[in-house]
């Protein structure tokens, strides 16, 4: 669901940025940015995702050796 509003909200800002940059508008320098600042948080949320996962990995790891005692 997370991606989906990523690029949703990705799509959103080009369309506004394009047309910004049609009128010559100083607005296109704006949604320059908040496409970086998507980019950063889609990034950290991958590695927080990773993180998680791992952990759960780690987690049933543990799970199944305790089993196999």
């Amino acid at each position: 669901m997370i991606d989906t509003i990523i690029t949703r909200m990705r799509r959103k800002i080009d369309v506004i940025r394009l047309d910004a940059k049609a009128r010559q508008d100083v607005l296109y320098h704006d949604m320059d940015e908040l496409l970086s600042l998507l980019d950063m948080l889609e990034r950290e949320l991958d590695a927080e995702l990773a993180r998680v996962e791992s952990g759960l990995e780690t987690l049933h790891q543990k799970m199944r050796e305790g089993e196999n005692q």
